[in-house]
Order: structure tokens, then C-alpha cells, then sequence
């Protein structure tokens, strides 16, 4: 597979962190934390569409711009509890 056909980064998510990295290279792109991710080692579960990333993670819901990391905004999901989302 030729490396233009890889453009979008590698976009993981663990310990109430979103992480960026290059498919490539592995090297580390962009790293946000979650603001009010309970508890250590929440589990981040991440969907993409267009520019936005999505990251669910201790009962809450945060909208992130996937080139930057940049937290657009959040959802506390209310009343449902910290679980995964």
C-alpha cells in the first residue's frame, strides 16, 4: 500500500487521553486529555466523521477537531451514569 494512500492519522484512546499518531511512523501527532474523565484508566471509545472526533469515555461524551485535538465541546450524558459510553 503506497503512503498516500494512508492520509488520515491513527486515532486511539486510553487512560482519558485522545492520541494522533502518524500510520506510519507511529510518531505522536497530537495527545489531549479528556476534561472530567473519571477515574484512572477510563476506557476511550472514538468515532470520527468528517473533521470531528468523537470520544466517549466515563459516561460522557466529548467532541474533539481531529486535526488538533481541540475540544469543541461536551455532554455529560446526564443521569446516566460514569460507564462506558
Amino acid at each position: 500500500m503506497a503512503r498516500a494512500e494512508i492520509e488520515t492519522p491513527l486515532y486511539i484512546g486510553t487512560n482519558g487521553h485522545v492520541v494522533a499518531l502518524d500510520p506510519w511512523t507511529g510518531v505522536e501527532l497530537w495527545r489531549t486529555k479528556l476534561p472530567r474523565c473519571v477515574g484512572m484508566g477510563a476506557i476511550v471509545s472514538i468515532t470520527v466523521k468528517h473533521n470531528l472526533l468523537f470520544a466517549g469515555a466515563s459516561g460522557r461524551v466529548w467532541c474533539l477537531d481531529k486535526r488538533d485535538g481541540r475540544v469543541l465541546w461536551q455532554n455529560n450524558l446526564p443521569r446516566l451514569g460514569y460507564y462506558y459510553v
